[in-house]
């Protein structure tokens, strides 16, 4: 689970060189609306920025991955859930940008919005972490099951370097 980690207790999630007013939010990630919806409690919310690399305690990946382990073969209704909750978060998001609230108000909801974001990218990794798991456990490979997998409609990605080809082909 763990890659180049400080030690055993920390997870190197990735490298952004953010300045401080965006850093700073992301430290209150476990504390966010979002985790109590979403029945994550008990994290210790503990994070290291060093040098623009950010690291996770491996044990609030831990308890985030079961959870959304049980969620995947019990409940699936709650990842409808979770999505709803972001999609309202994020027209929030567009609604304080436009009524140019206060910059404290403004300020208070991005770590909000942010729980969301960080609460996306756990489950993202643990989903991903779940499919290798299984794999091994029916010992199948991940990079064919995932090869063979598609979204039922193109992504705005997709759109877009659909759209870059035509360009290029054109251009020649």
């Amino acid at each position: 689970m763990k890659k180049d980690s400080l030690d055993k207790n920390w997870y190197f999630w990735g490298t952004w060189n953010q300045i401080m007013l965006f850093t700073s939010p992301w430290l209150d990630f476990s504390k966010t609306e979002v985790f109590k919806l979403m029945g994550i409690e008990g994290l210790k919310g503990d994070m290291k920025i060093l040098r623009g690399n950010y690291y996770y305690l491996n044990t609030d990946l831990e308890k985030v991955y079961e959870i959304v382990r049980f969620k995947l073969e019990n409940d699936l209704e709650w990842f409808d859930s979770f999505f709803e909750i972001c999609d309202k978060k994020t027209k929030d998001l567009f609604r304080y940008y436009k009524n140019k609230t206060s910059l404290e108000s403004f300020i208070i909801f991005m770590v909000d919005y942010l729980g969301c974001s960080t609460l996306v990218e756990f489950v993202d990794f643990c989903m991903g972490r779940f499919l290798e798991d299984l794999c091994d456990k029916k010992n199948f490979s991940l990079p064919i099951l995932l090869g063979q997998m598609k979204p039922p409609k193109k992504t705005e990605i997709m759109k877009y370097q659909y759209d870059l080809k035509q360009k290029e082909e054109v251009a020649y």
